[in-house]
């Protein structure tokens, strides 16, 4: 037996609970991110600087809430390449998914206001890679987060209702923004109907987050607390 002291099993203890609210906290965070978002740049806009409804999320950025429109999707977009999924495909996806949220602000949609200072925009990329990001994300929903199901062992209600959840998730991650596409393609931008689809679109994300969140910490802590 060697003279080096053995750590006690109350710090292992707050070692894995400092882990494991480190990486909950990160979830959580990411769910705020996607709840706020569209909620900052509607409201904030409005009441900070009168400014009407755009006709789309994306629009914003040609603003004076262009910060609050590009630094939230570089803040979760960070967060989706560092957090790690489960297992190596879903971890790449969730890896592409965080570029692809990061590539959102840097190719802007045009300038919906005519005589405004002419900047960079690249609409059509910035239509592609919105819509390449949500498709990540429902097939992260369809084949990849009934993985962590395998691990819950809570009432069987329960793990049919998380399946169900991310199935109508998925669905509507890819339905809204082919929608969307649609409306702009044979309509264009009148009225707000494109800001409303991509608020639903977000919104969908942030519930997504949170209900994964929901179902990884009752099978995480089922050691430690029961699943109700």
């Amino acid at each position: 037996m060697n003279g080096t002291p053995q750590p006690s099993l109350q710090k292992i203890d707050e070692l894995d609970k400092t882990i494991r609210d480190t990486y909950f906290t990160m979830r959580i965070s990411m769910f705020v991110i996607g709840l706020l978002f569209p909620l900052v740049l509607w409201l904030g806009g409005l009441v900070f600087l009168r400014l009407e409804l755009q006709g789309s999320i994306s629009a914003y950025y040609h603003t004076p809430m262009r910060n609050w429109f590009v630094g939230p999707l570089w803040a979760l977009g960070i967060c989706l390449i560092v957090y790690r999924g489960y297992g190596t495909t879903e971890n790449r996806i969730l890896n592409v998914a965080g570029v692809l949220a990061i590539l959102v602000a840097l190719l802007p949609t045009s300038n919906p206001s005519a005589g405004s200072v002419e900047i960079f925009t690249a609409p059509l990329l910035h239509g592609i890679v919105a819509i390449v990001f949500f498709g990540l994300i429902a097939f992260s929903c369809i084949f990849c987060s009934l993985g962590t199901l395998k691990e819950y062992n809570g009432p069987r209600w329960r793990k049919i209702t998380y399946i169900v959840f991310y199935f109508i998730f998925a669905i509507c991650m890819v339905v809204l923004p082919i929608f969307t596409a649609a409306i702009l393609h044979f309509t264009g931008r009148d009225g707000h109907l494109v800001f409303w689809m991509e608020f639903s679109g977000v919104m969908v994300f942030a519930l997504y987050w949170l209900v994964k969140t929901i179902e990884l910490w009752k099978s995480t802590y089922n050691d430690y607390r029961s699943c109700f």
